[in-house]
């Protein structure tokens, strides 16, 4: 088991983290930048390019998602793909009421997701299986699905469509040369919009420049 040691950063990066956070939920986050850094240095929990970077290539996108999602306020989300937890686990984090259902294939990233979990004390659903058998399986519908990009947003869709409450929304980050497969999407039961990013997340998270965030509504 890994244990939280304090930081040594003169500067920590979450006290700036464009959200108004309150100290506990600042702790949680700053417990959670370093457990990645600490797990990355025994298993393959992100990309190795962006270990020196994790807190702008993954925290801010995420709370990217949360702010682009707080006009739903979703009381259940589910993450597809959670990988590492973003942004699943940012979100559970950051909106601690909210019942969160992390789904993710890798055993080990499941592992890690469990690990911290236990040390910030937060509870979401931990899944460890392919979303394809999560979805024959589960009984449970959603506010609100997101995932950063697995695959392609026709087949993001069809996992969704199922599992969605009425006039529940996907939202989904893509790189904007992704809008060929907006068109493959017309003609569905739903509603298209696109949610480009502000500034102030260009501005601490340069690859959010060529992002955008696909929300898809079922109507």
């Amino acid at each position: 088991m890994f244990h939280v040691k304090p930081d040594n950063q003169s500067k920590n990066p979450v006290n700036n983290s464009l959200i108004n956070a309150d100290r506990q939920t600042t702790e949680k986050l700053t417990k959670y930048l370093v457990l990645i850094k600490q797990w990355s240095k025994k298993m393959n929990l992100i990309s190795s390019t962006d270990k020196n970077d994790i807190f702008r290539k993954h925290f801010i996108p995420s709370f990217w998602f949360f702010e682009a999602l707080e006009i739903d306020k979703p009381k259940s989300i589910l993450d597809i793909g959670s990988g590492a937890g973003f942004p699943g686990l940012i979100l559970k984090i950051l909106s601690p009421k909210s019942e969160v259902y992390l789904v993710e294939s890798n055993r080990k990233k499941t592992l890690f997701l469990r690990e911290v979990s236990e040390q910030l004390d937060i509870f979401p659903i931990i899944i460890n299986d392919r979303i394809e058998n999560f979805i024959q399986e589960t009984d449970k519908t959603f506010d609100v699905i997101v995932s950063r990009a697995v695959t392609s947003l026709n087949k993001i869709w069809d996992w969704s469509i199922n599992i969605l409450n009425r006039k529940g929304s996907v939202y989904i980050i893509k790189g904007k040369d992704c809008r060929h497969e907006l068109i493959d999407l017309n003609g569905t039961n739903l509603k298209i919009s696109t949610i480009e990013p502000g500034s102030k997340w260009i501005n601490n998270s340069q690859n959010l420049k060529n992002k955008m965030i696909i929300k898809l509504v079922k109507t």
